[in-house]
């Protein structure tokens, strides 16, 4: 049958699954199917528009975007935390492309000796590291720099500010170094994230994390951005309040297609710029940044949302459009790739690494950061290197579809006497072997660089081995819709049994029939992430037997969140060897939704929405031993705190009020949304691949108030003895007494909103004043400040955000 989207909310193409669900013959899935993938009219909606008989094309976002003031409306970054380094980075919007802006930067370590607004000031702080960057059309007006010589497991403030007699200034951003051994660290607090749909609502998950009191690290782990187009059909449901703010409206092709995407995302959204302003950032991308279902060795490449070459053009009928899918050709996909991993290297804080992946010679995004003595952090490319195809589902196997075509008795799937079991464990074991093939990869020979660190890591003694994925491992198969009922409470099992023993035979019982299929037969329906690539997952649980003490692999990509132990078999059968730990989306849709149509008749008769969900996701843990968490629910952050014998991560989530509400009606009269606990696990230190589930958040604490080093005074200051670096886009810029040639390299995304309340940015002040100028606040006003106190004592607890 014929699904290439069906249920593949991982890679977010689908529209929701009723859609198929509803579908009673192969055609109708045929055509659900093609449906799935956007209807041309809504493609073209979003694509480029003719003037002058010539496709729209992006160009630099400028003040006028802004009101005509130029300004730091990205606010700053940071990310990439060695012991001696890190990477600082913002965006000057000037008015004119032509302009090459001077700016000045400073960075100076949290001291409690020193008076409050003396931090930044060179007239009353000698320790301050001070230079100068031009920025150009070139490089997007993106400043990079990578400051070296710093002290490791300390706090840092930076900003910058224009060279000019009264000048304008950035937002103040936090950051931090790597503890390095021997310090004292004796925890790590971080969040993890992953899809992040623009119109689908406001990143209160950013928001939320950036309150975490003590968090050290944020990591990205995939869809940062999307790069579809402004269309109808999936994840739209802010889309009033966001449709507007898109730039381009187009899917996104070329270099300054991808440059305002990124921007989009930072400009005009509070909570990402708050995050990425308040705590230092590793990002690995996934498919999205690049188009959807990508993938690349040295000899392939390409993706299922890239057509090299379009049979119609601008000018041809809407007829002619339809038939071809594209209304331009969308040109060589290594160039395509190119021009978004330029954009993500300067759009993000990461420290530039020289290398390529696969065809794409434009450098390499792995990176290890070593944290003390507690964990070593690792991340790899998954797309443009090795994976050698774009995935898949289950679903696209016709043995599965003929199953359930042919026979609407689902328990003669799981009977050996009938003809139909026969040709389902046939499927199966074909459908097996083709998963197990050795040439089919996803990081390929990059499995030396996790070998590599994580073999030092255990010989240190380091605890944890912490690998940033993109896809998950643990064995997913979506559950027996025929014993669904058994998954409510008692009382009201009798009106679920009877739901569904009459959906599955009916017409409209096609899909949840190969559903029930795949779960009896107990085949893993995503052959995009480690499920499809088990021969790969293999090695990957020799690596964690016999090159870590406890590995924790991170991802996300699925839309909800999810914990598995990972047995010794890969599948099911075995002792834990690792735990697979999986965070819920920043917006896009997830799985759950999809069910609950068909629960609409009895919905309110069983008790509501909460027990829907409630039945939905015990009988994923019933289907899957060795999935001990999930979160079909809520999307929201994962914060994640490590100790030297725990590594406890809480999932918490947004109700979908506040994810489809700007930030000043979510918070009401607090700091963020609302947090909603979804519960957590914890793994033990000395018992690998150990996982225990719990229902209350009682680990991560947030703050009440923003860091008080937000308001720290920028006064201007001669620069003529400064320091001018120039080209610090996507490559960087080093600054400092060491050069950090042989370090790896760490992603981050972290930027703080331009001291407004309100989504949009907002001109700069009166530039007669600093913008972000404090008024005078004693050293002991400001050490009352709880967070501010813990950074002085540098006893810093670590706390995982998704």
């Amino acid at each position: 049958v014929f699904l290439s989207s069906l249920l593949h909310l991982g890679s977010a193409l689908a529209k929701p699954l009723p859609n198929f669900f509803q579908a009673k013959t192969l055609d109708e899935i045929r055509k659900a199917s093609q449906s799935n993938k956007r209807t041309m009219e809504e493609v073209l909606r979003g694509r480029r528009n003719l003037k002058n008989r010539r496709l729209e094309t992006s160009t630099h976002i400028l003040a006028d975007q802004f009101g005509g003031t130029p300004g730091f409306y990205h606010s700053v970054a940071s990310g990439d935390p060695l012991m001696e380094a890190v990477v600082i980075w913002t965006r000057y919007t000037p008015a004119s492309m032509d302009e090459e802006i001077t700016l000045e930067f400073r960075m100076a370590a949290v001291d409690s000796a020193l008076e409050f607004d003396a931090h930044l000031d060179p007239t009353m702080n000698p320790a301050i590291k001070r230079g100068l960057v031009t920025v150009t059309k070139e490089t997007d007006f993106i400043a990079k720099i990578d400051v070296t010589g710093l002290e490791s497991n300390t706090q840092y403030v930076y900003a910058f500010l224009t060279d000019e007699e009264t000048p304008v200034v950035s937002d103040v951003g936090m950051t931090r170094t790597a503890p390095a051994p021997g310090d004292d660290a004796e925890s790590l607090t971080y969040a993890f994230f992953s899809c992040a749909h623009f119109s689908n609502g406001f990143f209160h998950a950013y928001d939320i994390a950036s309150s975490v009191e003590d968090i050290d690290l944020a990591i990205f782990v995939g869809d940062y951005y999307y790069e579809y187009g402004n269309y109808d059909n999936y994840a739209r449901q802010a889309s009033p309040l966001r449709d507007d703010k898109v730039l381009p409206i187009w899917e996104v092709i070329d270099l300054q297609d991808y440059r305002n995407r990124h921007s989009t995302y930072v400009a005009y959204d509070e909570g990402l710029r708050n995050l990425r302003r308040r705590v230092p950032i590793m990002a690995f991308w996934d498919d999205h940044e690049t188009s959807n279902d990508s993938f690349g060795t040295a000899d392939i490449i390409g993706a299922e949302n890239h057509q090299p070459v379009c049979s119609a053009n601008e000018t041809s009928t809407i007829e002619e459009k339809n038939a071809a899918k594209c209304d331009r050709d969308e040109g060589d996909a290594v160039a395509r790739f190119e021009a978004a991993a330029q954009a993500y290297m300067e759009w993000l804080p990461l420290r530039y690494v020289e290398g390529s992946m696969g065809q794409l010679n434009i450098g390499s995004i792995t990176k290890v950061i070593e944290w003390g003595d507690l964990a070593t952090i690792v991340g790899v490319d998954s797309r443009m290197s090795y994976r050698t195809s774009a995935g898949g589902l289950a679903f696209d196997n016709p043995g599965y579809g003929f199953v359930a075509f042919n026979e609407t008795n689902v328990t003669a799937y799981s009977d050996p006497s009938t003809s139909v079991y026969q040709v389902l464990q046939g499927t199966k074991f074909q459908d097996l072997a083709d998963r197990n093939l050795e040439n089919r990869t996803i990081i390929g020979e990059s499995i030396s660089v996790l070998e590599t660190a994580f073999e030092k890591s255990k010989a240190d003694g380091k605890p944890w081995q912490i690998w940033a994925g993109n896809t998950m491992m643990g064995h997913y198969v979506l559950p027996d819709l025929s014993i669904l009922y058994l998954d409510a409470p008692e009382e009201i099992q009798p009106f679920v049994k009877d739901l569904w023993d009459f959906i599955l035979p009916s017409e409209d019982g096609l899909v949840p029939r190969i559903v029930t299929a795949l779960a009896q037969a107990g085949v893993e329906w995503n052959l995009d992430d480690y499920s499809g690539f088990h021969n790969e997952r293999m090695k990957i649980v020799e690596l964690a037997q016999t090159k870590t003490n406890n590995m924790i692999v991170l991802g996300g990509d699925l839309h909800d969140g999810f914990a598995w132990q990972v047995p010794s078999s890969g599948l099911v059968e075995g002792e834990p060897v690792f735990v697979n730990l999986g965070c819920a989306s920043v917006t896009s849709p997830g799985f759950g939704p999809n069910f609950l149509p068909f629960f609409a008749s009895i919905q309110e008769a069983i008790g509501g929405l909460g027990v829907v969900y409630d039945i939905i996701e015990k009988a994923f843990l019933r289907q899957n031993p060795n999935l001990k968490f999930v979160n079909l629910e809520l999307k929201g952050p994962t914060i994640v705190t490590v100790t030297g014998t725990t590594h406890t991560a809480e999932y918490f989530g947004v109700t979908d009020l506040d994810r489809v509400s700007d930030y000043p009606d979510a918070r009401g009269d607090s700091m963020t949304a609302s947090p909603v606990c979804k519960g957590g696990v914890v793994t033990m230190a000395d018992e690998p691949g150990s996982l225990t589930s719990f229902e209350d958040c009682s680990t991560t604490v947030f703050a009440t108030e923003r860091p008080a080093v937000f308001d720290l005074r920028v006064p201007a200051s001669s620069t003529a003895d400064l320091d001018v670096l120039s080209g610090c886009g996507y490559l960087g810029c080093s600054f400092g007494s060491i050069a950090v040639t042989d370090a790896p390299s760490a992603a981050t995304d972290a930027t703080d909103a331009p001291n407004a309340a309100t989504d949009a940015p907002v001109a700069p002040a009166d530039p007669t004043a600093a913008p972000n100028a404090a008024t005078d606040t004693s050293a002991a006003a400001w050490l009352d400040y709880s967070f501010i106190s813990a950074l002085m004592s540098f006893l810093c607890i670590l706390v995982v955000v998704m």
